[in-house]
This record gives structure tokens, sequence and C-alpha cells, in this order.
């Protein structure tokens, strides 16, 4: 009698699993914005480009999770002084735990810098968004909008658009990322 009443009780042991974890379920494969402990404990104090070690703006850095569980750091660095010869090339850094598409550009686990080159003719203008590798080389290079219609616009912020697209924002441009 036992073995009967342990058996038929199984369906129901794995049908409150299944409702306790489809929350869980649901959560993952989305962008999700990080804060707190996991955003201070990601963002490194400086960064290594072309040979220099350029510190990081804390307080401008945001840390998400991709939908595959991989984790994406970016933030601004502090180029004054040592980015004299072409101030517009590096304003910050991307640092992805696994693949990512950038401007619709594939990009593999690594660390990045990044640039925005505005033209000074038109302040409503479109910008242009260049990635490039620790070395100095240019990988990824897009033309990014100007979203006028930005509230509150801050120097870095991550929008996570839907559960495949989330925004970067460099002030009012948009930079759009993908898993």
């Amino acid at each position: 009698m036992r073995e009967g009443n342990f058996r038929s009780g199984i369906p129901l042991l794995l049908l409150l699993s299944a409702l306790a974890t489809g929350p869980l379920c649901l959560a993952q494969g989305r962008f999700e914005v990080l804060g707190g402990k996991a955003l201070n404990s990601a963002v490194p104090r400086d960064f290594y480009l072309e040979g220099n070690a350029v510190p990081v703006e804390k307080h401008d850095a945001a840390l998400i999770r991709t939908p595959s569980g991989a984790r994406v750091l970016t933030a601004l660095v502090a180029t004054t002084g040592w980015a004299s010869q072409d101030p517009h090339k590096y304003m910050g850094l991307l640092i992805s735990e696994g693949s990512l598409s950038v401007c619709g550009n594939r990009l593999d686990a690594g660390s990045y810098g990044f640039g925005l080159q505005r033209s000074n003719a038109n302040r409503n203008s479109d910008a242009e968004f260049a990635l490039y590798n620790q070395a100095g080389k240019k990988i990824v290079g897009c033309h990014v909008p100007k979203d006028l219609h930005l509230k509150g616009p801050r120097p870095l912020q991550v929008v996570v658009d839907s559960a495949t697209s989330a925004r970067l924002y460099l002030g009012r441009y948009r930079v759009e990322l993908r898993p």
C-alpha cells in the first residue's frame, strides 16, 4: 500500500517541481542588466589599450548578462593625457565572456576598446561607432543613430530592449547589442 501511494505521488512531485522552476526557466534566455556587487567586482581599475593602462570610470559602467549567460562589461575610460594624438579613438571598453553581435557584427569573447566620432557640423546628426582590439586595430565600424527622444541620457547606460536585444547608449547615441 505504501509503495502504491509513493508511485502515485511521483507525477504530482514532477508537476510541482515544474511549476516551481517555471519562472526561472522564463528568466533565462534574455538580456539582463546586473548591478550591485556583480557590477562592482567586475569593473577593473585600469584597462590595457595599445600599451597603456587607462583608468576606468567605475561610475560610468554597466554589466549585462546575455541570453546565453555570458557577462558583458562596458565602461568609459579616462583618456585625458594619453590620447592626445586621436582623442576620439577611445572613450570606453567592452569585455565579453561569450560571443556577441555589436552593430550586426559578430564578436568572439574578448576585450575591446571603443570610440565615437561625431560630426561637428550638425549636432543632431548620427555618429560613427568603432570597436578596436587591444592592439588598436579597428575590427567593427558602424553608423549609430542619435536618439533625440531619450529621456535623461547618461554618459553610458545599457537598456534591455527585448529578450533578444539590448541598447548601449553613449549619451544619446544607440549601439545595438544582440546575442
